[in-house]
Parts: C-alpha cells; structure tokens; sequence
C-alpha cells in the first residue's frame, strides 16, 4: 500500500486499525489466513506513483519472507533521491 502526501502518524494507525478489524473478523470467523501488509507513506507525491507501489509491494513480501502476518511501515523523505527510509516499523501479530 503506497500512501502518498499523508501523515506518517495517521496513514499507520488507519492501517494498522485495519488490520486489527480484519483480523478480529478472520479470528471470529475461523478463517485460516495471515495478513501481511507493507506500508510505504511519502511527504510529498512521486512522479512515478508505480515506483512507489513496487516499493510498498517490496516492503509486503518482505514481511512475508519473515513470517508472515506482520505490518511494516517505511516512511520515506522525498528530499532524498536515494530513496532509503527514514524510518521502518514492524508490528508482529504475536505482540498484540
């Protein structure tokens, strides 16, 4: 998921309550499913919006790669053309 032009802060909690909404779902329901999700938020809107989901697809198969059912969030400072996040957080099913 690519969020462009949002607030860190807000663009976590809404996906990370989200998740929570779903997982309570797949729980009460007993579907046997994880929920993995990369999240990547920018300051500023890209030029190449597909650059930006290829990174978010990167960031989700990656926490896949680690387990699975997980959350992480790369927050990126479009003032560096290098790209590399500012900040990352993961947030493990298993800690909730």
């Amino acid at each position: 998921m690519a969020m462009l032009k949002t607030n860190d802060s807000l663009a976590d909690e809404a996906v990370r309550n989200g998740v929570s909404i779903s997982r309570e779902m797949m729980k009460k329901n007993e579907w046997p499913v994880s929920l993995s999700v990369g999240l990547v938020t920018m300051e500023t809107a890209v030029e190449n919006v597909d650059e930006a989901i290829k990174i978010a697809d990167e960031v989700m198969y990656n926490v896949k790669k680690h387990g699975k059912d997980d959350v992480c969030h790369i927050s990126f400072s479009n003032n560096r053309e290098d790209h590399i996040p500012a900040k990352t957080e993961h947030d493990s099913a298993e800690n909730k």
